[in-house]
């Protein structure tokens, strides 16, 4: 006699072999033909120079033809501002056009910059300097069905819920979604001006603006715990379908500058890695919602010995290639299902 009901919940990453990541941090990666994938990704830290480089794997672990494509040393920023430590390539087949952005620490914020290529080996800088002004952490992805570049920064709403006094004691951090049809003009325009404008109160820090409206960003509700944030959000294609793995952050009581916490009370507050499902990428259900897919992982899936590969820095993790999901019979009593319009890929 079977009771209770099924939850669909992901099927957790595994930490493969301590080896086997490219010798920069993937962002991108594309399958060619006879089993060759194309990688692309990057060199750099806070302030520092960077680089974009290109590769070859058929395995996914072993790396060849490892070269440079492009410099931030050919291209220079205002005096305010400084190279900061992400990017993100995204690929159009309709276009037939790579997408490169990067951002720079600006006194409002931080400055995305665009970088576009035929062939992945010659690119060349957007003529409009930045294209956007937004929050640090994100991933980017091209949508076929929405025939548009997209991109998943870390935004900031005004949040008056706020206990804990981590970064800021009125605002939380949320998943602000950016969509463009060229990579250049990106909807919504209005920029993400945070650090405008703060200001303290009782030695409190509360967040400055304007901030990019409510309607395109995805912030924590009610069925969240109170003080959950959406920290930073990594999107990839799979089985005709996109997913977001997206880390979930949450501040500490623990007095600022008290070990682990810093002065400026950021600390280590990671709760887990939520994956959510869209069938545009623009439209976003959390069918997976509190449930650990179990690793940060920012470019992937490499499809190779029968496993999804996925990458953070020197780190690579997996799943068996059918197992992104799996149906798991849960005791009635002991669980709520999250509402979900999704389906597992079968």
């Amino acid at each position: 006699m079977v009771w209770g009901h099924t939850r669909i919940e992901p099927t957790p990453l595994q930490r493969m072999a301590d080896h086997g990541a490219p010798p920069f941090q993937m962002a991108l990666a594309n399958e060619g033909v006879d089993g060759c994938w194309d990688v692309l990704g990057y060199r750099c830290g806070k302030r520092t120079p960077w680089q974009l480089l290109r590769a070859t794997t058929s395995d996914g672990s072993t790396f060849d033809d490892v070269h440079v494509v492009l410099d931030s040393d050919n291209f220079n920023l205002p005096d305010s501002s400084y190279w900061q430590h992400v990017a993100t390539v995204s690929y159009s087949p309709e276009q037939e056009r790579f997408l490169c952005l990067k951002n720079a620490e600006a006194e409002e914020g931080f400055a995305t910059y665009a970088f576009f290529s035929q062939d992945g080996e010659s690119w060349e800088e957007a003529p409009k300097r930045p294209v956007y002004t937004e929050g640090d952490r994100w991933g980017a992805i091209w949508s076929s069905p929405a025939e548009r570049f997209i991109t998943y920064n870390k935004g900031w709403l005004r949040f008056d819920g706020k206990r804990v006094n981590e970064l800021f004691l009125d605002a939380h951090r949320t998943v602000c979604i950016r969509s463009s049809p060229d990579g250049i003009t990106w909807s919504p325009s209005a920029p993400n001006s945070y650090k405008l404008g703060m200001r303290q109160v009782r030695g409190m820090r509360k967040v400055g603006g304007p901030l990019v409206p409510r309607e395109f960003q995805v912030a924590p509700d009610l069925e969240d715990p109170p003080d959950l944030e959406f920290y930073a959000s990594w999107p990839f294609a799979y089985a005709g379908r996109y997913f977001l793995n997206v880390l979930t952050y949450c501040g500490s009581f623990i007095p600022n500058g008290v070990p682990p916490m810093r002065p400026d009370g950021h600390g280590p507050g990671t709760l887990g890695h939520e994956l959510w499902v869209s069938d545009n990428g623009l439209d976003w259900d959390r069918p997976f919602r509190s449930h650990d897919v179990g690793a940060t992982t920012v470019a992937g899936p490499i499809q190779a010995a029968g496993k999804l590969l996925f990458y953070n820095r020197d780190q690579v993790w997996g799943v068996p290639e059918d197992r992104l999901t799996t149906l798991v019979p849960v005791p009635m009593a002991c669980s709520k299902l999250a509402h979900s319009r999704y389906q597992p890929p079968r």
